[in-house]
């Protein structure tokens, strides 16, 4: 199994710990049949990828982060499939 670990910031609490007032988890897992490439556009913050070869799914774990609620309304995290490539953004 892939397991892809992220954590990401609105940018407003990208540089202070405590403007995490808000936030909410994303997990999904994804069959990677067919998929030879991972791309991964994500914003501000952390991300964790841990990977091994001949991996039948992708399991994404994260957590969104911001100082209210309408900022951490804003943040997503979209996967889509484009050929062999997974694709993923925050």
């Amino acid at each position: 199994m892939l397991v892809l670990l992220g954590g990401f910031l609105t940018p407003a609490a990208a540089n202070a710990d405590d403007n995490c007032r808000e936030s909410r988890e994303f997990s999904e897992e994804l069959e990677l049949d067919g998929i030879s490439e991972i791309s991964i556009d994500a914003g501000a913050g952390k991300l964790i990828v841990i990977g091994e070869r001949g991996l039948t799914t992708a399991q994404i774990e994260a957590r969104a982060c911001a100082s209210d609620e309408d900022d951490l309304a804003d943040i997503s995290l979209k996967t889509n499939q484009r050929g062999s490539t997974l694709a993923m953004r925050t």
